[in-house]
């Protein structure tokens, strides 16, 4: 059996902070602001509009914003504004797809987390950033916002998937 030590105090080593928290578990009864039910999420239609909507409409109330399972496919950068929070089913996919993502020589983030320079909470869970096509000039996330308390503005379960596409020159045996 594993035995787990979980400080009481953040850690302090070698003039390092290592500051630990545990995500926020919602109860049921908490239930949430938002049952993304506007997207579709099926891997082909265009959420964008969708997904953006949601978030100003919800990111600075005391709700929770789920993300039912599925793939949303989103052309455009999403803005997350402070005071969201935001949990995923099943690892929801968030999947860049476009021309707007393609610029190697300008990038561009699928999530633009708050605005440059902005403070508050955030909480983002179990969601997986991906790419459907090339997308050379995709930032997956862009974290701006600056907690306004120790550990107020987080991210837990979060994975990130690229899509390569690979083109082999004549090779000389």
């Amino acid at each position: 059996m594993l035995k787990v030590r979980v400080p009481s105090e953040p850690l302090m080593c070698y003039h390092l902070f290592l500051f630990y928290s545990f995500r926020t578990r919602y109860p049921l009864y908490f239930h949430l602001a938002y049952n993304i039910t506007y997207c579709i999420g099926d891997g082909v239609a265009d959420d964008t509009a969708a997904f953006q909507n949601v978030m100003n409409q919800y990111a600075n109330t005391d709700k929770v914003i789920f993300i039912d399972a599925g793939s949303y496919i989103l052309t455009d950068t999403i803005t997350i504004p402070p005071g969201a929070k935001i949990v995923g089913e099943c690892w929801a996919q968030l999947v860049a797809m476009g021309s707007k993502f393609n610029d190697a020589n300008n990038p561009r983030p699928l999530l633009r987390v708050g605005a440059a320079g902005s403070t508050g909470s955030m909480e983002i869970q179990d969601l997986l950033f991906t790419s459907k096509v090339e997308t050379a000039g995709l930032v997956m996330v862009e974290w701006n916002i600056k907690g306004s308390s120790l550990g107020s503005a987080a991210m837990w379960g979060r994975n990130s998937h690229l899509h390569f596409k690979f083109q082999m020159q004549h090779a000389l045996i």
